[in-house]
This record gives C-alpha cells, structure tokens and sequence, in this order.
C-alpha cells in the first residue's frame, strides 16, 4: 500500500485467540485488507479490513517516510 504522496506504507495484522495467547500473523484465512483502493484525504488514509474470526486483531501502520509507527486493537466477537 502507498500513502497520499506514494510513499510506501505498510500495514501489519497479528491476531490471537484469548488474552493469555501470543499474537500471531494474520494471513488470509484470518483477514482480508482491500489495498488496491485506499482512500486519503488531508494525511488520513482509509481502507477496508474484514476480519473473519472473533479474535482479537492488532493492525500496525508504519510509514517510514512521515515517521509514523502505530497501533490500534480491535476484538472482534
């Protein structure tokens, strides 16, 4: 995936089954991302994520370029 500017970016999904477990990565049996038609308006980048079990997800975006490197947890059931 490319930022606004076309700069690369990177997006990274972990998921895991419980809290006690450790996180995994998640590959297409466990999530699809739609990175052909990212949207981005004003240095916001938007895309489409289905996750397809209820488990807990972390999705990492990092971007070398603006120094970006973050997280956010979804848990999905």
């Amino acid at each position: 995936m490319s930022d606004y500017d076309g700069s690369p970016a990177e997006i990274t999904i972990e998921y895991r089954t419980s809290s006690s477990s450790s996180r995994r990565t998640a590959t297409s049996t466990y999530v699809s991302i739609d990175d052909k038609t990212p949207s981005f308006d004003n240095g916001i980048a938007e895309t489409d994520i289905t996750f397809k079990y209820e488990y807990e997800y972390r999705v990492t975006v990092t971007d070398d370029d603006e120094n970006v490197d973050d997280y956010k947890i979804f848990d999905v059931g």
